[in-house]
């Protein structure tokens, strides 16, 4: 769940800290479709007078792992582009060593922040703005004893170097353009360093980013705790109070989600509605202090954290739409998918970076959506079609729907999707076994019918006929 780590050093932290392999269920109470003859029927009613709300925008994000190679990162900025994401998460390389030599001289205290320029550079080629990871420590830093993972080791038993530290970066990426910093990375992944170490490191890594910001006249923003196990209690109840006693500034408060934390043999049904639950649970917990105000922020989420090669398949898509509806529902506010391109089993974009995905072409569908939300109802399967429209201001409705189907086993649902007023030219685009996002159908009127098969998502676009 890091952006360098092996799932095998993945999987070795999590054994370290709960001593056993952790396989997560995402709980959710929700009625899947059964094996029938022929498609059942859904009747989807679009308001597009009722307005309910704003379409998030900042849910197209992701995260630039460090170990994708140059080529693969050329190949997949001009898509990254053309999805427009919002933000992308790297880390400032404290601790890795590049062409054989330390990133961090622990002799001289010298930083080598060309690791960093490069990985701002594709960023910003791709069109997001980076939030840059302050994490992890380098070794002569981190306090780690043997055998000890380096970012299970809290470096504030160097405080004044790692301070030094923190301030020549953020002095050169404020320089450079960077306004969002992310303190630390998946702090509950050892209870060697959380909650009580945490909050400490928060307090000193945030106000040598605040005293570089004020130094250069510019405003940051920064936040975390980027906790590994969502809305962990254990450590973002402490942290919350923490920062609210202290008066400390936080932003933005941020943790990550996989429906499959660690699977070594079979693995839970994902339920992409835990991530509403996340939000919600989130939020409460946060209102709690009535001093903080931060955005909440899912800065990883995927199937699986230690990839599944099904994110490649329309079931990865379905997943991903379905997911970012509920956090739609739920008013998450940011969010970054782990990751871009490269590894088979979390990539949006394949073959190298060259070829979009299935979760790529539902972040496109994301982005086509209009600006505001509208009110819609279901009848006869909102248990298995997850749906979401909205409009703009010329009148243009769009439609999302997706047919999550975990086990794979619903013949499908016929699904009407209508517009109570207007008259309208549609088209449908739609991911499944036969297309990736291309456009399968055309029509007029203010309704389109179409079949779900499992795990089908689908985008209707209705223009106004004038």
């Amino acid at each position: 769940m890091t952006t360098w780590a092996t799932v095998s050093s993945r999987m070795a932290v999590l054994i370290r800290t709960a001593g056993v392999v952790v396989c997560v269920l995402a709980l959710e109470l929700s009625a899947h479709g059964t094996v029938s003859a022929e498609p059942a029927a859904t009747t989807m009613t679009v308001h597009p007078g009722q307005r309910t709300g704003a379409i998030h925008a900042e849910l197209v994000g992701s995260n630039e792992p460090v170990e994708m190679a140059e080529t693969v990162k050329d190949a997949s900025d001009p898509l990254m582009r053309r999805l427009s994401p919002s933000w992308v998460r790297t880390f400032a390389h404290f601790d890795l060593t590049f062409d054989g030599r330390p990133n961090y001289d622990c002799a001289t205290g010298a930083w080598d922040s060309g690791p960093l320029d490069r990985e701002n550079a594709h960023i910003r080629a791709q069109g997001a703005q980076p939030v840059v990871v302050v994490g992890y420590a380098p070794t002569c830093l981190n306090g780690a004893q043997p055998g000890q993972p380096v970012l299970a080791a809290s470096p504030m038993e160097h405080a004044d170097r790692w301070n030094s530290l923190v301030a020549t970066m953020a002095a050169h990426e404020i320089a450079d353009g960077v306004r969002t910093f992310e303190v630390w990375n998946e702090p509950d992944t050892s209870l060697m360093f959380s909650p009580i170490a945490y909050p400490e490191l928060y307090a000193d890594t945030v106000g040598v980013l605040e005293d570089a910001a004020a130094a250069a006249g510019v405003h940051i923003e920064v936040g975390g705790p980027a906790l590994a196990v969502g809305d962990d209690p254990l450590v973002a109840e402490p942290f919350l109070a923490f920062v609210a006693a202290r008066g400390l500034p936080l932003d933005f408060v941020s943790w990550h989600w996989y429906s499959e934390l660690i699977c070594l043999s079979s693995c839970p049904t994902p339920t992409p509605g835990t991530f509403a639950d996340q939000v919600r649970r989130m939020r409460a917990m946060v209102a709690r202090y009535p001093a903080l105000h931060p955005k909440l922020w899912i800065s990883e989420w995927n199937l699986g954290s230690a990839g599944d090669s099904r994110v490649g398949e329309p079931y990865g898509g379905a997943y991903a739409a379905s997911a970012l509806m509920r956090m739609q529902q739920a008013g998450l506010d940011r969010a970054c998918i782990f990751l871009t391109a490269g590894d088979p089993g979390l990539a949006m974009i394949q073959d190298s970076g060259t070829r979009p995905g299935p979760q790529y072409e539902v972040m496109a569908f994301w982005r086509a959506l209009g600006p505001i939300q509208v009110a819609s109802d279901i009848t006869d399967g909102q248990e298995q079609i997850t749906a979401l429209a909205s409009t703009d201001d010329a009148g243009r409705v769009t439609v999302l729907l997706t047919n999550f189907m975990p086990s794979g086993n619903s013949a499908g649902r016929t699904t009407t999707v209508r517009l109570d007023d207007g008259n309208y030219q549609w088209t449908e685009a739609v991911i499944d076994a036969a297309h990736n996002g291309d456009i399968s159908a055309t029509g007029a009127g203010r309704s389109a019918t179409l079949t779900m098969t499992a795990n089908t998502t689908a985008l209707l676009t209705f223009t106004p006929r004038r």
